[in-house]
């Protein structure tokens, strides 16, 4: 009798450990939700702060990043060290997110959606329905119908969330769209990060 109750004991504790481990799995550690796209009154992704070093933000994130070489970011002048992820889903949808370190400190995260040529126009108009849902009416909304872009931007203080879509279609027609949501803080816009970064 004590053998056989110790059997049923045995058997429960398993039964717990695996339902524990499918309730876990269904919060995968590589999605990213919008509404963990601000914290408080800024926007700012949950798990990484900003202005900390690329090794505080590796410590928190669920996923891997990746160094890639230091980039000039255009004519400006201005330099900084990019990470990315892969595999990572975006409000349900597959994306590579792109980490900028100004003198190692996170100023930076844009996410880049994948999508078609087909899809594309039903998936932004949806993703700016769901960040107005989550986020309220945007500051400011910008097209260039030359270039193919549409972007919108919802600002605070001290940060800024943008929602762009760049479908290339006059100076790249064969270009897959791309869809790009970005946060970012404003210190970012101010002079001594147009210096080179040490390496």
């Amino acid at each position: 009798m004590k053998r056989f109750g110790m059997k049923i004991f045995t058997m429960m504790a398993a039964a717990v450990v695996l339902a524990a481990g499918i309730l876990t799995g269904c919060q995968k550690s590589n999605e990213i939700s919008l509404k963990d796209l601000k914290t408080g009154d800024e926007y700012q992704y949950v798990k990484a702060m900003w202005n900390t070093s690329v090794q505080e933000v590796e410590k928190s994130l669920p996923f891997s990043m990746e160094k890639h070489p230091i980039v000039p970011e255009g004519n400006t002048g201005k330099y900084y060290v990019p990470y990315r992820s892969e595999n990572i889903t975006v409000d349900g949808l597959k994306a590579t997110a792109k980490w900028e370190f100004y003198e190692d400190q996170l100023k930076m995260i844009q996410f880049n959606i994948e999508t078609t040529r087909d899809e594309y126009r039903e998936q932004f108009d949806r993703e700016v329905e769901r960040l107005t849902r989550q986020f309220g009416p945007e500051s400011e909304k910008r097209e260039n119908p030359d270039t193919g872009f549409e972007g919108y931007s919802w600002k605070t203080d001290n940060t800024l969330l943008q929602l762009s879509l760049s479908t290339g279609e006059a100076e790249l027609p064969s270009r897959s769209p791309i869809i790009s949501i970005s946060i970012s803080h404003l210190s970012l816009l101010e002079d001594k990060y147009y210096d080179m970064p040490s390496q």
